[in-house]
């Protein structure tokens, strides 16, 4: 029995070091755990893939301040959700603040670039369709003919 939404059974497994429950097909992760561990890394950009599933993927990024995740696009549709400090996120057109707390939700092939206003961890969730097909690219070169 759950005493509130959100809140772990009674019965529920304890963590395991990394941080991770799983059970009948349900995973639990230690957000605020998983989090501390990567804000002590060293590097300038560090990534965990906390969650990997057939349609979906979890990882939590961290970012110094001033650090880039350099302009690309995705073919899947994801979300970028601020779990500690503050990024910015560019697309060619906008510039969207993203303090902890909020979370942006972009459609497949948006081109975006995040920057990190100051030390920060983002949860990237990336969904990925069973059924997927790359958007087609335009080219600067037409097909050939026969």
């Amino acid at each position: 029995p759950m005493t509130s939404p959100g809140a772990y059974r009674v019965d529920s497994p304890a963590f395991d070091a990394t941080g991770v429950v799983q059970s009948e097909g349900i995973q639990v992760v230690d957000l605020a755990d998983e989090t501390a561990r990567i804000v002590s890394a060293a590097p300038e950009r560090t990534a965990r893939t906390l969650a990997r599933l057939d349609t979906l993927r979890l990882t939590l990024m961290r970012l110094k301040g001033g650090a880039r995740v350099k302009q690309h696009h995705t073919d899947h549709e994801l979300s970028i959700q601020t779990v500690s400090g503050r990024v910015s996120l560019h697309t060619p057109h906008e510039h969207f603040d993203l303090p902890q707390g909020h979370v942006a939700v972009l459609e497949r092939g948006v081109l975006h670039e995040i920057q990190a206003d100051e030390d920060s961890a983002i949860l990237l969730t990336v969904c990925m369709s069973r059924n997927f097909a790359p958007k087609p690219q335009e080219s600067d070169n037409p097909p050939a003919e026969d």
